[in-house]
């Protein structure tokens, strides 16, 4: 059965040279995660001091090895909390038949 959990980030400060050389690769990782839906939710607060993610997995070690596959972890410290729902909406970009 598949759990949703909340992880936060907190991004060590001051980040560095090699912390914003691996964010294009975080970047592909988290296109690749959100495309396969187990990852449903990524964003970062404007200071760029906390990072939150909510996953959709299959047990703890899975949350545990995708937050291993984020290049950016190694930066971070973070702690989950297993969600009783998640609800959000997708707003699509209007068609234009000009």
């Amino acid at each position: 059965m598949t759990q949703q959990y909340l992880v936060t980030f907190h991004i060590d400060q001051p980040v560095d040279g090699i912390f914003t050389s691996k964010i294009p690769h975080q970047r592909l990782i988290v296109d690749q995660l959100l495309q396969s839906g187990k990852m449903l939710m990524y964003s970062l607060t404007k200071d760029m001091s906390t990072l939150y993610i909510v996953f959709q997995v299959e047990s703890t070690e899975q949350l545990g090895t995708l937050i291993d596959t984020l290049p950016l972890s190694e930066y971070m410290t973070w702690d989950y909390q297993e969600l009783f729902f998640h609800l959000s909406t997708v707003v699509l970009p209007e068609i234009s038949l000009n």
